[in-house]
């Protein structure tokens, strides 16, 4: 199937097992430049390492927690890294939608267990 996501930047939290990792193991498997999330470094890196062989995609790896506003700047900052990698023209925002667009493009999270205080 082709959904058209070649060479657009995908960022998937919780990535690393579970749902996540098979949102990301699809969306690379249809081309898509991966920004990968979670926060077990040791099983992010094995989810990367697992999804590049089987895909071939570009994977950029984040250990983060997604309920820490300083780890989502993170995270966002790598993504924006990506996009910006081929991006054609400063004209429009990093995923390719104007500046109005309403969704940046394809992103997909899954939860993880939530941690409470």
């Amino acid at each position: 199937m082709d959904l058209g996501l070649t060479g657009k930047v995908a960022l998937v939290a919780a990535a690393s097992r579970g749902l996540g990792r098979a949102v990301a193991l699809g969306l690379g498997a249809e081309g898509a430049k991966l920004v990968l999330c979670a926060r077990g470094a040791k099983d992010l890196e094995l989810a990367r390492d697992d999804i590049a062989k089987n895909t071939g995609a570009e994977i950029h790896s984040v250990v983060a927690d997604v309920s820490n506003d300083a780890h989502i700047e993170m995270v966002a900052s790598q993504a924006l890294a990506v996009s910006r990698t081929n991006r054609p023209s400063r004209s429009r925002a990093p995923w390719g939608c104007d500046q109005q667009c309403a969704s940046p493009g394809p992103v997909a999270s899954a939860g993880g267990s939530t941690r409470r205080p």
